[in-house]
């Protein structure tokens, strides 16, 4: 077909859809590259634009990867603004509507014990209105932990299946242990990090002085870190926990400006994320805070030469090098400069 051709007959599915079947209220043709080009990359944006919103309240993705059959899709969507409403919860949702496929992000605060628990309510009334449209919970993304739990009622008769082909392969459970497979009924939250400041207490608020409307977060009188730097307890936390584990920063494409010494050094540890979760594991508690003190730990630290390149290719924008900065005032608070 000559290109007038092939604009003539966009043009008149642009008019079946919008003025016959009235499925849409709007369309715009892409023909020329650059517009091509546009809508290629405008997915590639939602999910880094939903990690650099700030706030504790972050939108998870724990129900994100479901599929319906297309045709239900319309009467779907309604179901899924009611499961929300149910549950008093504000979603993020894109998707692959030829496909059927929704990537749901409710938004929740982690340190909030009664939105941990939400999670697991929303999760399982969302799940059964997939199953009542014959969809399926996960559809791109595999099932992993936070899938695994539905899985029996998902797949009925055909899940001991699974587990006998578990018994075959993998007789000592070595592989993957509790994804797809499961002998210990692990719940939707069980494997969650940990995101709250060690002694850290939570009110509920009956005024809306909460930026986040309903909660105000305030530390203990005496924090296991004392910080060097001049930001809060709530600002490293924040920064500290805005990683989420992606591991976009083991990338090692020329295009990316990632962390140099990961390149050189490809190991866990070199990681950006690795420092992260060393600073959370401080911060919650998980680690005793007097290992900030420690050769090991100004040994990890040494691999971020502060250059900054992870936090501006993260998508969340973890500022990593501040991170650093801090744990290696820790370091020099106690033992002092070294004068090599």
């Amino acid at each position: 077909d000559t290109a007038a051709e092939v604009r003539e007959g966009l043009a008149q599915v642009v008019h079946l859809i919008r003025r016959r079947r009235r499925l849409a209220f709007d369309a715009k043709t892409a023909v020329e590259r650059d517009d091509i080009e546009l809508f290629w990359q405008l997915p590639q944006r939602v999910v880094p634009t939903l990690y650099r919103l700030k706030g504790s309240t972050r939108p998870l993705p724990f129900v994100e990867d479901i599929v319906v059959p297309p045709p239900e899709l319309p009467a779907f969507l309604v179901s899924l603004q009611n499961v929300l409403k149910k549950h008093q919860v504000t979603a993020s949702l894109y998707g692959h509507a030829g496909h059927g496929q929704l990537h749901i992000r409710p938004f929740l605060d982690l340190s909030d014990p009664e939105h941990v628990r939400r999670m697991q309510h929303l999760a399982s009334d969302l799940y059964r209105e997939v199953l009542n449209v014959g969809g399926t919970v996960s559809g791109e993304h595999a099932d992993g932990l936070s899938r695994t739990w539905f899985l029996r009622e998902q797949f009925g008769p055909l899940y001991r299946v699974f587990e006998q082909l578990k018994r075959i392969f993998d007789p000592q459970n070595i592989l993957n242990p509790g994804k797809i497979v499961d002998s210990q009924g692990q719940s939707l939250t069980q494997n969650l990090r940990p995101v709250s400041p060690a002694g850290q207490v939570r009110d509920v608020l009956s005024d809306s002085s909460d930026p986040d409307g309903v909660l105000l977060t305030a530390s203990t009188a005496n924090p296991l870190v004392q910080l060097e730097l001049n930001w809060s307890q709530n600002e490293i936390m924040q920064a500290a926990r805005s990683c989420n584990g992606c591991g976009g920063c083991r990338s090692q494409a020329d295009a990316e400006r990632m962390c140099p010494i990961f390149r050189f050094a490809p190991s866990e540890e070199a990681t950006p994320r690795a420092k992260a979760n060393l600073m959370r594991a401080f911060l919650t508690g998980h680690l005793d805070a007097s290992l900030l003190k420690s050769p090991a730990i100004k040994d990890l630290a040494d691999l971020c030469v502060n250059c900054h390149q992870c936090r501006i290719e993260c998508p969340a924008n973890v500022n990593i090098p501040r991170l650093m900065v801090e744990c290696k005032a820790q370091y020099v608070t106690d033992n002092g400069l070294s004068t090599s």
